[in-house]
Formats: C-alpha cells, structure tokens, sequence
C-alpha cells in the first residue's frame, strides 16, 4: 500500500483486493487449460545464464558479507516503477462502454476493471448478432486514424485516459482563455500519455474487420456480410479507396438503394449520434462524392458526381448486399488497415505517405487521392522490424524497378510512425498475414 497515492478507506481496499483476485483467477485458468509455451533454444539459454548470475551473485554476497542475503527478512523487495505506474492510471471501478458499429449503431455494455478486450468479444459480438468473429478487432478511433486494441488491453483504461484529457483540456481553457489554446504547441496540447498521443478531440471504440482470410470478404453469417457491407461503405465515404468515378458512383448509388428509409441496425441502440465538428465518424456523407476524388489529375466535380449516382441509382434494379462486396472487392486495397506515415528514403516518393496492409500485400498510397505507388505482394515482403518511432520492411523489388536493372533485388524501406504503438501493430499485422 505504501507505493501507491491513495486514500487507504475500505472501498479503496476492497477495488484493488476485487481486482487482483480477479487477475489472479484468469491468470491461473489459462495456466491450467492452456499448454505450457516451449521457449527456444536462445531464450533457454538466456534464462539460465541469468539464473546462475543471480546464483553467483547470492552466493558472492553472503560470503564477502557486503550484502544481506536474498532469503534475508532484512531484504525489502522493490516494486518496479512500471507496475505502480499502471495501478495510479487504472480505473478501479466498474462503468458502460460503448461500442461503435460501422452501420453508426452501438453497443453498450458495463465493463469490470479486470476485463480485456478479449474478455468483453463474445459479449459484443452475441449483441450485434455475429456469428462469425474472424478477423475481427476493436480499435480506438482518434480523429480519422484507428489504432488497434490488443486483446490484453483494458476499455477502462483508455476511457480513464480520455477523461483526464478532457479535464486537463478544460482546465488549459480556463486558464489561458480559448485564443491561446488554440495556438498552443503540440507537445502542450492533451499532455500526451504513454502511447505519444496528444489528439484531444472525439476518441470513440470501434469494432472492426481486421483481418481478412481467402476468399476475401465472402462469409456465410448474413449478418456479418451486412457488418462487411457498412465498413466497406463506411471506408469509401471517408475516402480511404481508390477506384475511378464510374465504380465509386455505383457503390454510392447501390448504398443508398440498401439503406435509404431502412433501419435494421447491428446494434442494440438506433443509429442518430449527435453531430461533432470535429468528429469524422459521425460526420460521413454517405452519399457523396469520396473525398479521395476531389484531388489529383482527374478529380471529379461532385456535381456531376451526385447525378451520375441519382441516375444509377434510378436505373439499379433491386440489388443486394452481395452485389455490393462483389463490386467494392474489386478495389484492390479493399479490407486493408491504413497507417499515415513519413519517409525520406525514396526521392520519387512523398514524403507523407498511407501505408495500407490487407490479403494481397503491401501498398504505399498518395495521402490526398489515396493512389496507389507502389504495391508488394506479401511473398514479396521478406522482412520487418520496428522500433517505438520507426518501422522497417525488407522487400524484393520488381524487375521494373529502376534499382533491380542494376543489380539490386531487395531493399529495406523506412517508416517513421506517429505513435509508438504503430510500429509494433504493423509487424503483428504482417504476422498474422
């Protein structure tokens, strides 16, 4: 109790004593039915060595007296900063959680303290009528980015976070006035937390498809091919696909046919956020032109683009969800994740960059248009490595590559991440590939 700030009163002891009994419980469960793991050979040995230093050391001591033992009552263990660390940030207490669906529906549900994500899956998946939970993620949503949530990882933890952001923000407002908020510097705005993230704005927890397996996108649980439909519209209209105007009218026009005066949502509460300025999940225009198509050599009038969509859909005859996946699978970064990044390696290419990852490989996307560069299929990727603010992939260059004529058949490419978690989901993404 002495390494932690807080009030010693008996509901404060009865949270962490409830909390760590629960811990303990899942702990010892997986240790029971899982198999154990059989480290290799490097991490055997490294163990051992490590055993015997510590040996040694123990027995140095207790001989050369210029130390109390190990085993001595004398000797007062250390908590490690991380841990204590941890228990001051985490939410002791049980609250709701809300779940976005891409349909804008949600979820709702009270989560306990000890409770990961992977414990909460089942739950949301049986209220959302999923059968199917393949490849499916929840993410934290910032702004227009979505980082992913490891199953370990508590929902508590970063609503705890969010809210000591806000109070922070409203205090900062307070204090300075809103004008002098407004030109604060970056590393000022939100504080930032362990995770280098300093977005302030509408945070949200958003399930996802993560992962797709051959065949991409067909599934046999209607209600996750109508999950796929509504993140696959939802992707276009925020302009993450690149497709030409023809088939992004289609799909814009085929949407609006499914789901104009309609309502079957996933979840159990009705779609109807209320609108944030700056809240790109809500604020998606389903039927409009993708942003991605305004910019670039052929960018496309959204005038024009709305009336080829309203004659399409005139003209549509009663499709189905299934036409739909049909033609967005057509989109060759169809089901991808997408991670902004920078890079200086290469002149030809932009310094910002989108790095897309899905079933047929890697692509590095133009930020505005969302076109594709460059393209390696996932045999093509021999490699990967990552660091908290860098992430590195080996890959075989083609025979068109300028390099490749000279000699070269590989290289290494450079990625600087905006958060430090980037790096380590890019490569666990790769893996799972």
């Amino acid at each position: 109790d002495q390494h932690l700030s807080a009030p010693e009163t008996p509901q404060w002891k009865s949270q962490y004593a409830s909390y760590s009994l629960h811990v303990l419980q899942k702990t010892y469960k997986r240790w029971v039915t899982e198999p154990p793991k059989i480290p290799s050979r490097e991490e055997f040995e490294r163990r051992q060595a490590e055993q015997e230093a510590a040996q040694a050391a123990a027995a140095a001591g207790s001989s050369a007296g210029s130390s109390a033992p190990i085993a001595s009552s004398k000797y007062i263990p250390l908590v490690a900063p991380e841990h204590v660390t941890a228990f001051r940030e985490k939410c002791m207490t049980s609250n709701d959680v809300y779940i976005n669906l891409p349909d804008a529906s949600r979820v709702i549900l009270n989560v306990q303290p000890w409770q990961s994500v992977d414990d909460v899956m089942d739950e949301i998946c049986k209220k959302a009528g999923l059968k199917d939970r393949n490849g499916l993620a929840l993410f934290e949503m910032r702004g227009s980015d979505f980082v992913y949530l490891y199953p370990h990882e508590c929902l508590l933890d970063f609503q705890y976070q969010w809210n000591k952001f806000k109070v922070k923000e409203e205090v900062k407002k307070e204090k300075k006035g809103f004008f002098a908020s407004l030109f604060a510097k970056k590393d000022d705005k939100g504080g930032g937390d362990e995770n280098g993230d300093f977005y302030t704005g509408v945070r949200r927890f958003v399930l996802r498809r993560r992962i797709y397996g051959k065949p991409v996108g067909e599934t046999t649980d209607a209600n996750m091919k109508k999950f796929i439909f509504h993140q696959s519209a939802r992707d276009l209209a925020m302009g993450l696909y690149s497709c030409d105007e023809n088939l992004a009218a289609f799909l814009v026009a085929l949407h609006r046919q499914l789901t104009e005066n309609r309502s079957s949502p996933l979840g159990d509460i009705e779609p109807g956020l209320a609108e944030v300025s700056n809240d790109p999940f809500v604020n998606v225009e389903w039927w409009s032109c993708p942003p991605n198509l305004l910019f670039g050599k052929h960018k496309v009038d959204p005038k024009k683009f709305s009336k080829i969509a309203d004659k399409m859909k005139v003209e549509l005859k009663a499709g189905t969800i299934d036409n739909y996946i049909a033609e967005v699978r057509k989109i060759s970064t169809f089901g991808a994740c997408f991670y902004r990044v920078t890079q200086t390696d290469v002149p030809h290419w932009p310094t910002e960059l989108i790095v897309a990852f899905n079933y047929f490989g890697v692509y590095l996307l133009d930020v505005r248009t969302k076109a594709v560069l460059e393209h390696y299929p996932l045999m093509d990727v021999l490699g990967w490595a990552n660091s908290p603010v860098r992430v590195v992939l080996k890959v075989k260059l083609s025979a068109k590559d300028p390099r490749a004529q000279s000699g070269v058949t590989t290289t290494n490419l450079r990625f600087s991440t905006t958060n430090p978690r980037m790096g380590k989901e890019i490569c666990d993404l790769l893996y799972a590939y």
